[in-house]
């Protein structure tokens, strides 16, 4: 018999059975997000235009859609000419945060799919909003599912980065 102390007792009775590449693949979703908000808030600092402390203060505390409001007014404010480029790579940003949020905030299993015969995560989230009431979701999503996410957010990122890089030396409203 094994002799389990109470903090074992308690991280293993609420143990998983998610395999490890499942919690691989929800633990990457979640990384490239940070890196995603990362690029958003250096993006930001460099449309502020201010020394690095004074610009932290400004984005230390926003929510992430508050980054986004706060970078499209800025460009669209600096860099009029290139609003509408930063308005799609915007999209972009908002559909990974919608499917970062769908994951982080979500109850999960394992099942497995009958028609693929493969292992499927199963995903479920209540909701009450005040124009639906409850409402309930249920989605199996597989590895590629999840990897196809985190490659969405990645994309988003070199993006953002891509479009904060072409600003450099462009301090104008004028472009």
């Amino acid at each position: 018999m094994v002799d389990l102390s109470e903090t074992d007792f308690k991280v293993l009775s609420k143990g998983t059975a998610f395999t490890n590449d499942f919690l691989v693949e929800i633990g990457r979703i979640t990384v490239q997000f940070a890196l995603l908000e990362r690029d958003m808030i250096e993006l930001t600092h460099r449309l502020l235009g201010l020394e690095e402390d004074l610009a932290k203060m400004v984005t230390a505390e926003l929510s992430f859609r508050g980054l986004q409001n706060l970078s499209s007014s800025l460009v669209e404010e600096r860099h009029p000419a290139r609003f509408n480029e930063f308005r799609e790579i915007l999209k972009c940003v908002e559909n990974s945060e919608a499917k970062r949020n769908v994951i982080s905030h979500s109850r999960w299993g394992m099942g497995m799919c009958r028609t693929r015969n493969e292992r499927v995560t199963v995903r479920t989230k209540y909701s009450a909003k005040q124009t639906k009431g409850l409402d309930f979701s249920r989605e199996e999503m597989t590895l590629q599912d999840l990897r196809a996410i985190s490659g969405e957010i990645s994309i988003a990122a070199y993006d953002v980065e891509v479009f904060c890089s072409s600003l450099e030396g462009s301090d104008s409203t004028d472009d």
